[in-house]
């Protein structure tokens, strides 16, 4: 037999290979596959062409809930091997996991730059390698589970699409969420100063919380002009801690803006930091006292360059917490009528709270705020039900009987008033916080100057005995 026709006998083994999920599928990180065609069975897995039954309904669940996937990981072997590296637990085998990844004995693995072309992204140790690579997420920052609803982003005006694309890539790989891109919005003139030669972050604030999808966790806009708040000269991102609204801007974040030359690496480590800062505020997070917190307050492009990458354990805690809110469970229905309130849109916030007691009857802090929106609009009938609705359901819960008092004292029940207070007062649990309010109350809504002394006395007594 001669040496050609031998070699016609010898067949390809095929490919075995190793996807790395972007984040976690319930408890599933990876999959490992084995082909004679890595290219026509990743493009089968991304769900192009026909399908053909040999996808993977693991990899097709995981694309259809909005997680991508890389190749980590490619070796030349058959199913044998195959089987071989599943019996050992495919996380050991990950590059991207594992610092020092198992190799399997006698496997030829496949070089790097067959590896990323055949993932269809640039070779590593290429120039856009390194400029993608630097957007790397921290494994401690990485979602462990599927956010609980998608993510708005809103174009506000022209903005590149690669920038778009890095929000959407945060968006995924930070919060684990769909990321649900808006339509570019032309934002009015009335928002830009003219003399400062800035848009208002404030009123672009309140601009996105009117686009904000009544499915959406949250909201972020993307700007390319500079941008500035109350009593700052600039910012670089804004957001409410509580309304699940954000914005940032790109103008500062490029060095051309300080007369350097482009850095694309720089400028999408920056977006990345203003994008995870701004997302923090919106789940609760305030400024953080730690250092290497990416919470922690900045000023200036120096502090934002210094800013850590990553949540500290409570700022995580916040965000992760917040993420398993569905905007639309009862919870989220009350948070959003909560927001709707606050601006006075008294109407889809009583809706929206009555949609939270739908969903949950037992919750007494949904009537009692729906209580409040209809004490708004006057109803002060289906006000006080609520209210007593709240105290039968949570007999310690305060805040209704201080709302009852509030009713009582304007229809000039002085002294049933003074009851339903005291009641109030004997349920807190904050009783430092409830005789200050308490002052407030008689000071500036019923002008009552003897008996906002007494409380504000009583205020002043406790804390100097260091009381609460």
């Amino acid at each position: 037999m001669t040496a050609t026709k031998r070699s016609k006998r010898v067949k390809d083994p095929g490919t075995v290979y190793l996807l790395h999920f972007d984040r976690a599928y319930k408890h599933a990180r990876h999959y490992l596959g084995w082909t004679t065609d890595l290219e026509a069975r990743l493009r089968r897995h991304r769900g192009e062409g026909e399908k053909d039954g040999r996808g993977s309904r693991l990899v097709e669940i995981v694309m259809a809930a909005g997680i991508d996937f890389e190749v980590a990981r490619l070796w030349r072997g058959d199913r044998h091997l195959e089987r071989r590296i599943k019996g050992r637990g495919l996380a050991a085998y990950c590059p991207i996991c594992s610092q020092r990844p198992r190799r399997p004995v006698g496997a030829v693995e496949v070089p790097l730059g067959d590896r990323d072309k055949a993932a269809g992204r640039p070779a590593r140790g290429s120039t856009e390698h390194h400029e993608r690579s630097r957007l790397l997420v921290p494994p401690s920052m990485r979602a462990t589970q599927m956010a609980s609803g998608p993510i708005a982003v809103l174009p506000l005006g022209p903005v590149s699409a690669s920038e778009i694309d890095l929000v959407e890539e945060v968006v995924g790989t930070l919060l684990g969420a769909r990321a649900l891109r808006l339509p570019e919005l032309h934002v009015p003139a009335s928002y830009f100063d003219v003399a400062r030669g800035q848009f208002d972050a404030d009123q672009l604030l309140e601009l996105l919380f009117d686009m904000l999808p009544d499915g959406a966790l949250r909201i972020v806009g993307v700007l390319d002009s500079d941008m500035f708040a109350v009593g700052r000269t600039f910012v670089f991102g804004y957001a409410h801690l509580h309304d699940g609204v954000a914005v940032y801007s790109t103008a500062r974040l490029r060095e051309e803006w300080y007369g350097h030359p482009t850095d694309e690496a720089k400028q999408r480590s920056r977006s990345y930091r203003a994008l995870a800062h701004e997302f923090g505020h919106t789940f609760g997070n305030p400024h953080c006292k730690e250092a290497t917190c990416v919470m922690h307050a900045v000023s200036q492009v120096e502090s934002l360059d210094s800013l850590g990458p990553s949540y500290c354990a409570p700022c995580l805690r916040r965000v992760r917490q917040g993420l398993t809110v569905s905007p639309t469970s009862a919870e989220g229905r009350f948070l959003r009528a909560g927001a709707l309130r606050r601006r006075r849109y008294l109407p889809r916030a009583i809706q929206t709270y009555r949609e939270a007691v739908q969903r949950a009857p037992l919750e007494s802090r949904y009537h009692n705020d729906l209580g409040v929106a209809l004490l708004a609009v006057s109803d002060r009938a289906g006000a006080r039900a609520a209210f007593h609705r709240a105290s039968e359901l949570s007999p310690d819960f305060p805040h209704p009987y201080y709302n009852l008092g509030i009713l009582c004292r304007e229809d000039g029940g002085v002294e049933m008033a003074e009851r339903w207070f005291a009641e109030g007062l004997r349920r807190d649990r904050d009783p430092l916080a409830a005789h200050r309010y308490l002052g407030r109350l008689y000071e500036d809504l019923f002008n009552d100057a003897s008996r906002a002394r007494r409380h504000y006395t009583t205020y002043l007594e406790m804390r100097r005995r260091g009381r609460r």
